[in-house]
């Protein structure tokens, strides 16, 4: 994975189709605009004779140059916008006026490149499908269990109803920061697609999400921190990882409980905390259970940090594989 290369690519096609359609810009002035190609000639003959001179250092002359430079771009300003032309029709157009589609600004990964590589990371972990499959439009309250859970003192689906209702406000009504969520409890009853609805939403609000199982998650982070000596470092990836406003983690609890996972997902999970950053988390694991999968660093942050969403009842997905239907 080298989510920084493609969008390093993907910033050169920007610049060359930006070159392009400029020089498209100036063919067309030179059709329609009558002696403005000779004076850009002249202009460009101009500035090479002031290179020239500036280093012989002749002030007199040199002066000479800047005023006819000066008058020269004056007069092809002026029969441009006789022409018709806009101001800045001849000037590169750039994507991103901060980086001019490089990548960097002030020094460091402009937002612009954090944005594609976002959206690269959204692609490959295959939610851009997901989530024309699942959100909330397409969520069917009807396919949950009316029968009262006498442990809960309700039903599946009116449980279902109450946290769908508020994780779609909470979604549609994302502000940056936001409290993080646990959504917990037994297989197939619903987490994973809510986190897909919730993705969808968030994102079309114009915010970061990069939506990873617990094993694709710990394994770029393993991959970035413990690479083979002979690969580049990423610390592009790491950083949307760590940075981007909602990191979604599904199926927490499927991947390997090794002391240097449980470390990389302490430090990430920390980090994000201390930063105020989103953090949504999926889990089939039950409260009072997480110490036992993981360490008390990790499960006391959780259960201090996170608002806990508790979801019951029958698995969906076996009752719909058993009567020939899709759902989740």
């Amino acid at each position: 994975m080298s989510y920084a290369k493609e969008a390093n690519r993907i910033l050169e096609d920007y610049r060359n189709q930006s070159k392009k359609e400029l020089d498209m810009r100036f063919e067309e002035v030179f059709r329609n605009v009558n002696g403005y190609e000779d004076l850009l000639q002249h202009r460009n003959e101009l500035g090479y004779e002031y290179l020239k001179k500036s280093i012989s250092g002749d002030q007199a002359e040199l002066k000479n140059l800047e005023d006819e430079i000066k008058s020269t771009e004056e007069k092809m300003h002026k029969m441009l916008i006789l022409s018709g032309y806009p101001n800045d029709y001849l000037e590169l157009k750039h994507r991103c006026r901060k980086c001019e589609d490089t990548g960097v600004y002030n020094g460091k990964m402009c937002s612009c490149k954090k944005t594609i590589m976002v959206n690269i990371a959204r692609e490959k972990s295959s939610l851009n499908e997901q989530m024309k499959q699942q959100n909330f439009d397409r969520f069917d309250i009807n396919v949950f269990d009316t029968k009262k859970d006498s442990s809960q003192g309700m039903s599946q689906r009116e449980n279902m109803q109450a946290i769908s209702e508020n994780l779609k406000y909470y979604s549609k009504n994302y502000t940056k920061n936001a409290k993080s969520l646990l959504l917990y409890g037994q297989v197939g009853t619903g987490k994973t697609y809510l986190l897909s609805c919730m993705a969808k939403e968030i994102i079309e609000n114009g915010f970061s999400v990069i939506y990873l199982s617990a094993m694709q998650l710990l394994k770029q982070l393993f991959s970035i921190r413990y690479q083979n000596f002979n690969e580049k470092p990423q610390p592009e990836v790491e950083d949307i990882i760590y940075n981007c406003d909602v990191l979604m983690i599904d199926d927490l609890g499927t991947e390997n409980s090794t002391e240097t996972n449980i470390s990389l997902l302490f430090d990430l999970l920390n980090y994000r905390i201390q930063n105020q950053k989103t953090t949504i988390i999926s889990t089939n694991i039950d409260l009072d259970d997480l110490t036992t999968q993981y360490d008390q660093r990790i499960s006391s942050r959780i259960k201090g940090e996170f608002i806990p969403i508790q979801f019951f009842g029958r698995d969906i997905r076996e009752e719909r594989f058993k009567n020939g239907l899709w759902f989740m």
